[in-house]
């Protein structure tokens, strides 16, 4: 597996080539912290952001702004256990992509 640090976590690569960015720093702050250090670093290829074991993909294009929305709207039935939201979540995200 290849890894890639940034300031403050890093981007671990999985088997599929899919990159996944865990915050590594524990200092205290908002999530946009960590957000804005993903998408700094982010290398080529399609990649994932998790924070406090949440997830949500990194688009081409984001923003702190749009992907702390997209966490949040992952995060919560995630979080929750409801599983059914946030697949219907995905399902939404995944064909906005196409």
């Amino acid at each position: 597996m290849e890894k890639k640090q940034t300031e403050e976590g890093e981007f671990v690569q999985d088997d599929s080539g899919l990159w996944h960015y865990n915050a590594t720093s524990h200092r205290n702050g908002h999530v946009l912290f960590w957000i804005e250090d993903a998408l700094k670093h982010k290398p080529e290829g399609p990649a994932w952001f998790w924070f406090q074991g949440e997830p949500a993909p990194i688009v081409v294009g984001d923003t702190p702004e749009t992907l702390n929305d997209r966490w949040a709207k992952f995060n919560n039935p995630y979080h929750e256990q409801n599983r059914k939201p946030f697949l219907q979540s995905m399902l939404e995200f995944v064909n906005q992509e196409r």
